[in-house]
């Protein structure tokens, strides 16, 4: 008898991804530094968290993104990511704020949210800023248009 492994062709390779490994999601956390030393654990999201984050900047009746979403979407991002990183604590891996603390949020000082939303953004792959979203969104009101106007000149 031949003495060599033989390898079925039916056993799953693990370099390619099958249905579990977007149906089954598991979270993936970083920690990370705070400007005063002090550290938080930073969550992956889901995509239907990143939606909900996501649908808060669109203005319905309008049409378009709202303004007041866009200005707190910084604060929705750390708010959904941000969890305790103490493993002693009873909220570890578990969102640090509620939703009550939003304003909160919005209150507090840059040199705490900007470093996070950098962090979180990247942590969980969300490379377009909003401030590139606001340039390339809010660019042309209707009265630059072509359309609006009446194709006479002065």
């Amino acid at each position: 008898m031949p003495n060599f492994w033989f390898i079925p062709l039916f056993r799953k390779s693990p370099m390619y991804a099958d249905r579990n490994d977007f149906l089954a999601p598991t979270r993936r956390f970083k920690e990370t530094s705070l400007w005063n030393g002090k550290k938080v654990l930073i969550r992956s999201l889901f995509e239907s968290e990143y939606s909900q984050i996501d649908v808060e900047n669109i203005d319905a009746n309008k049409g378009g993104l709202s303004r007041d979403g866009m200005r707190m979407s910084n604060c929705r991002l750390v708010l959904a990511a941000v969890c305790g990183a103490d493993p002693s604590s009873e909220n570890f891996q578990q969102p640090l704020f509620k939703p009550t603390d939003l304003k909160g949020l919005f209150g507090a000082d840059t040199i705490v949210i900007e470093p996070l939303v950098k962090e979180i953004r990247e942590h969980c792959g969300l490379r377009q800023e909003i401030e590139e979203l606001l340039k390339n969104f809010g660019g042309t009101s209707a009265e630059d248009s072509p359309s609006s106007s009446s194709g006479q000149q002065a």
